[in-house]
């Protein structure tokens, strides 16, 4: 009896993964959309709120909203508070093939993972979203890595969910990329 009630309760972990997976995707998409369109015709400040946003539409973390004023961070003030704070542990640097591997499975587990381009003006700053899957090989980087979304405000059609780390940043990239999970 153990044994099937078990195997009853993978499967509808399996089910749930996969819906709640298909359903990250799907309302990143349609951030990416309204990024895009606002990167078209508003103000581009308010643009760089949108990974902000999505994190908060994915996984219902309020971490990066301002309630009082109804504002999203924009990715400076998004790396400057996960350095900072108890909620949000550093995995490592991006360029340590354990560090991939680390925060692939926290992201697998349901963990928020973001990816930190570290930036000492908020020109410079960049975050992206590491997203549940595998790891995949990447020739530029050598190594095996995850997928993230990434808007690009500096070029936002260059902007996309679910494509490698590497497609994101270059491998010269790398030494600036932190990696934080939500704990």
């Amino acid at each position: 009896m153990k044994p099937t009630f078990t195997l009853i309760c993978i499967l509808i972990f399996q089910i749930n993964a996969i819906s709640q997976s298909a359903n990250w995707e799907q309302t990143l998409n349609q951030t990416l959309s309204e990024f895009k369109t606002c990167m078209a015709n508003d103000d581009k400040a308010v643009c760089q709120t949108y990974t902000a946003k999505a994190i908060r539409q994915v996984y219902k973390i309020n971490d990066f909203y301002n309630a009082s004023s109804k504002t999203d961070m924009s990715p400076f003030e998004i790396q400057e508070f996960v350095k900072g704070s108890p909620q949000w542990t550093a995995v490592g640097p991006a360029y340590k093939s354990e560090t991939l591997v680390k925060a692939q499975e926290l992201s697998n587990s349901g963990k928020a993972v973001l990816v930190v381009l570290k930036g000492d003006t908020p020109a410079d700053a960049h975050v992206s979203l590491l997203l549940p899957g595998d790891l995949q090989n990447s020739g530029s980087w050598a190594m095996r890595v995850p997928n993230v979304s990434a808007f690009f405000t500096h070029n936002p059609d260059n902007s996309f969910v679910n494509k490698s780390i590497s497609y994101a940043y270059t491998k010269s990239m790398m030494l600036n990329l932190e990696i934080y999970a939500r704990n």
